[in-house]
Protein backbone atom coordinates (compact mmCIF):
# COMPACT_ATOMS: atom_id res chain seq x y z
CA UNK A 1 0.00 0.00 0.00
CA UNK A 2 1.57 3.28 -1.11
CA UNK A 3 -0.51 5.31 1.32
CA UNK A 4 1.17 4.25 4.58
CA UNK A 5 4.64 3.65 5.88
CA UNK A 6 5.35 0.69 8.14
CA UNK A 7 8.15 -1.12 9.92
CA UNK A 8 8.30 -4.76 10.95
CA UNK A 9 11.06 -6.23 13.10
CA UNK A 10 11.43 -9.84 14.21
CA UNK A 11 13.87 -11.77 16.39
CA UNK A 12 13.94 -15.40 17.43
CA UNK A 13 16.38 -17.80 19.00
CA UNK A 14 16.77 -21.43 19.93
CA UNK A 15 19.11 -24.31 20.69
CA UNK A 16 22.68 -24.37 19.35
CA UNK A 17 22.89 -20.56 19.33
CA UNK A 18 20.13 -20.37 16.74
CA UNK A 19 19.31 -16.76 15.97
CA UNK A 20 17.14 -15.09 13.35
CA UNK A 21 16.65 -11.39 12.87
CA UNK A 22 14.70 -9.58 10.18
CA UNK A 23 13.39 -6.15 9.34
CA UNK A 24 11.02 -4.79 6.71
CA UNK A 25 10.55 -1.08 6.05
CA UNK A 26 7.96 0.41 3.69
CA UNK A 27 8.57 4.03 2.65
CA UNK A 28 5.95 5.74 0.48
CA UNK A 29 7.57 8.78 -1.14
CA UNK A 30 4.30 10.05 -2.60
CA UNK A 31 0.91 8.65 -3.65
CA UNK A 32 2.37 6.95 -6.76
CA UNK A 33 5.85 5.79 -5.71
CA UNK A 34 7.12 3.76 -2.76
CA UNK A 35 10.17 1.84 -1.61
CA UNK A 36 10.53 -1.32 0.47
CA UNK A 37 13.65 -2.66 2.15
CA UNK A 38 13.81 -6.12 3.72
CA UNK A 39 16.56 -8.12 5.37
CA UNK A 40 16.82 -11.47 7.16
CA UNK A 41 19.74 -13.30 8.74
CA UNK A 42 19.57 -16.88 10.08
CA UNK A 43 22.40 -18.58 11.93
CA UNK A 44 22.84 -21.70 14.04
CA UNK A 45 25.88 -23.48 15.42
CA UNK A 46 26.35 -27.04 14.25
CA UNK A 47 25.77 -30.02 16.50
CA UNK A 48 27.40 -32.92 14.70
CA UNK A 49 30.80 -34.16 13.60
CA UNK A 50 32.35 -36.77 11.34
CA UNK A 51 34.59 -39.47 12.77
CA UNK A 52 35.78 -40.26 9.25
CA UNK A 53 37.25 -36.88 8.29
CA UNK A 54 37.26 -34.89 11.55
CA UNK A 55 34.87 -32.24 10.25
CA UNK A 56 32.96 -30.58 13.06
CA UNK A 57 30.10 -28.09 13.19
CA UNK A 58 27.93 -30.24 10.89
CA UNK A 59 24.39 -28.95 10.41
CA UNK A 60 25.44 -25.36 11.10
CA UNK A 61 23.57 -22.65 9.25
CA UNK A 62 24.28 -19.15 8.07
CA UNK A 63 21.94 -17.60 5.52
CA UNK A 64 21.52 -13.95 4.74
CA UNK A 65 19.16 -12.21 2.33
CA UNK A 66 18.43 -8.57 1.57
CA UNK A 67 15.94 -7.06 -0.86
CA UNK A 68 15.23 -3.56 -2.11
CA UNK A 69 12.15 -2.88 -4.20
CA UNK A 70 10.30 0.02 -5.75
CA UNK A 71 6.66 0.23 -6.78
CA UNK A 72 5.44 2.92 -9.18
CA UNK A 73 1.76 3.45 -10.05
CA UNK A 74 1.80 6.57 -12.23
CA UNK A 75 -1.94 6.34 -13.08
CA UNK A 76 -4.88 3.98 -12.71
CA UNK A 77 -4.23 0.60 -14.36
CA UNK A 78 -0.46 1.06 -14.79
CA UNK A 79 2.15 -0.42 -12.47
CA UNK A 80 5.91 -1.04 -12.48
CA UNK A 81 7.56 -3.13 -9.77
CA UNK A 82 11.36 -3.46 -9.57
CA UNK A 83 13.34 -5.63 -7.12
CA UNK A 84 16.98 -6.35 -6.37
CA UNK A 85 17.79 -9.29 -4.08
CA UNK A 86 21.05 -10.61 -2.65
CA UNK A 87 21.30 -14.03 -0.93
CA UNK A 88 24.25 -15.81 0.71
CA UNK A 89 24.59 -19.23 2.36
CA UNK A 90 27.79 -20.46 4.02
CA UNK A 91 27.28 -23.79 5.74
CA UNK A 92 29.10 -27.00 6.65
CA UNK A 93 27.75 -30.37 5.62
CA UNK A 94 24.90 -32.47 6.86
CA UNK A 95 25.02 -35.41 9.27
CA UNK A 96 24.61 -38.32 6.88
CA UNK A 97 24.41 -42.06 7.57
CA UNK A 98 24.37 -45.02 5.16
CA UNK A 99 20.80 -46.27 4.84
CA UNK A 100 20.32 -49.92 5.83
CA UNK A 101 19.77 -52.27 2.90
CA UNK A 102 21.19 -49.89 0.28
CA UNK A 103 24.05 -50.80 -2.02
CA UNK A 104 26.38 -48.55 -0.02
CA UNK A 105 25.50 -50.27 3.24
CA UNK A 106 25.96 -53.69 1.60
CA UNK A 107 29.36 -52.68 0.20
CA UNK A 108 30.34 -51.41 3.65
CA UNK A 109 29.38 -54.74 5.21
CA UNK A 110 31.34 -56.56 2.47
CA UNK A 111 34.46 -54.44 3.18
CA UNK A 112 34.05 -55.07 6.92
CA UNK A 113 34.08 -58.85 6.29
CA UNK A 114 37.63 -58.64 4.83
CA UNK A 115 40.36 -60.15 7.05
CA UNK A 116 41.88 -56.83 8.20
CA UNK A 117 42.09 -55.42 11.73
CA UNK A 118 39.10 -53.26 12.68
CA UNK A 119 36.14 -52.25 10.56
CA UNK A 120 36.81 -50.41 7.30
CA UNK A 121 33.35 -48.83 7.26
CA UNK A 122 31.78 -47.79 10.57
CA UNK A 123 28.08 -47.22 11.00
CA UNK A 124 27.79 -44.77 13.93
CA UNK A 125 24.81 -45.40 16.20
CA UNK A 126 24.87 -41.82 17.48
CA UNK A 127 22.58 -39.73 15.21
CA UNK A 128 24.86 -36.69 15.68
CA UNK A 129 27.95 -38.50 14.38
CA UNK A 130 28.73 -39.11 10.73
CA UNK A 131 31.56 -41.16 9.26
CA UNK A 132 32.11 -39.56 5.86
CA UNK A 133 35.49 -39.19 4.19
CA UNK A 134 34.59 -36.03 2.30
CA UNK A 135 34.22 -32.56 3.83
CA UNK A 136 30.74 -31.26 3.14
CA UNK A 137 29.80 -27.63 2.58
CA UNK A 138 27.29 -25.40 0.86
CA UNK A 139 28.45 -21.93 -0.25
CA UNK A 140 26.17 -19.87 -2.46
CA UNK A 141 25.76 -16.25 -3.50
CA UNK A 142 22.90 -15.03 -5.65
CA UNK A 143 22.11 -11.59 -7.03
CA UNK A 144 18.81 -11.11 -8.82
CA UNK A 145 17.05 -8.24 -10.60
CA UNK A 146 13.42 -8.33 -11.66
CA UNK A 147 11.06 -5.87 -13.34
CA UNK A 148 7.34 -6.49 -13.71
CA UNK A 149 5.34 -3.87 -15.65
CA UNK A 150 1.61 -4.15 -16.26
CA UNK A 151 -1.02 -2.11 -18.06
CA UNK A 152 -4.74 -2.74 -17.81
CA UNK A 153 -6.10 -2.72 -21.39
CA UNK A 154 -9.74 -3.50 -20.66
CA UNK A 155 -11.65 -4.68 -17.61
CA UNK A 156 -10.73 -8.29 -18.48
CA UNK A 157 -7.30 -7.88 -20.16
CA UNK A 158 -3.95 -6.87 -18.76
CA UNK A 159 -0.66 -6.66 -20.69
CA UNK A 160 2.26 -7.72 -18.52
CA UNK A 161 6.03 -7.69 -19.07
CA UNK A 162 8.27 -9.69 -16.75
CA UNK A 163 12.05 -9.35 -17.05
CA UNK A 164 14.59 -10.97 -14.79
CA UNK A 165 18.28 -11.61 -14.38
CA UNK A 166 19.94 -13.88 -11.82
CA UNK A 167 23.62 -14.51 -11.17
CA UNK A 168 24.43 -17.57 -9.07
CA UNK A 169 27.83 -18.55 -7.73
CA UNK A 170 27.54 -21.82 -5.81
CA UNK A 171 29.71 -24.68 -4.64
CA UNK A 172 28.44 -27.72 -2.79
CA UNK A 173 30.27 -30.81 -1.60
CA UNK A 174 28.52 -33.89 -0.27
CA UNK A 175 29.60 -37.36 0.82
CA UNK A 176 26.55 -39.13 -0.61
CA UNK A 177 27.52 -42.61 0.62
CA UNK A 178 28.21 -41.28 4.17
CA UNK A 179 31.12 -43.66 4.63
CA UNK A 180 34.90 -43.25 4.96
CA UNK A 181 35.38 -45.09 1.65
CA UNK A 182 35.10 -42.79 -1.41
CA UNK A 183 32.18 -44.54 -3.11
CA UNK A 184 30.09 -41.50 -3.91
CA UNK A 185 31.61 -38.09 -3.13
CA UNK A 186 30.21 -35.20 -5.13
Amino acid sequence: DLASDSVEVGLSGGDYREFMDRAIVNVPLNSTFGLRFAYQDNSRAGFGYSEGNGQSNLENQHRYTARASALWKPWEGTEAYFTYEHFEANEHGAILHPLPGTLIAQLGELFNSLPVPGPIVRFPSNPYVADGDYWGFDDAKTDALQLTASQRLTEENIAKLILGYRRLNAATALDVDASPVPFADT
